[in-house]
């Protein structure tokens, strides 16, 4: 078991979260003043943007993310789709990297402008 303490941002109350989790479950959580708690727990625990660098055929690195939160389990099947690309320059910020990562229902983005 692993426990977590993180502040909620839900509703503005900003109470102060203790959760308990076993193998990406939640177990418990204590502190919440509202059914928000559990909701942005589970988002903020079990969910994070993919945001990983790719290289370009000049040499460079490009950083390219994930249009929306992905399940962290998930995340290494998402990285499996994107190895082995190799972009070529110029790249756009927003620029479509790659539709519907590892059948996940999340694009991969270029997060920023390469020339």
């Amino acid at each position: 078991m692993k426990q977590t303490q993180i502040i909620c941002k839900n509703c503005g109350n900003g109470c102060f979260l203790q959760i308990i989790t076993e193998q990406n479950t939640i177990i418990s959580i204590n502190g919440n003043r509202c059914d928000g708690g559990k909701r942005y727990a589970e988002h903020i625990l079990f969910t994070a943007y993919l945001e990983t660098t790719l290289p370009t055929t000049d040499g460079k690195t490009v950083w390219v993310r994930s249009t929306e939160p992905i399940p962290t389990s998930i995340r290494q099947k998402c990285l499996k789709a994107l190895s082995g690309m190799v972009l070529e320059t110029p790249i756009i910020k927003g620029e479509m990297i790659l539709q519907d990562a590892a059948d996940c229902g999340v694009d991969i983005v270029a997060a920023e402008n390469i020339f």
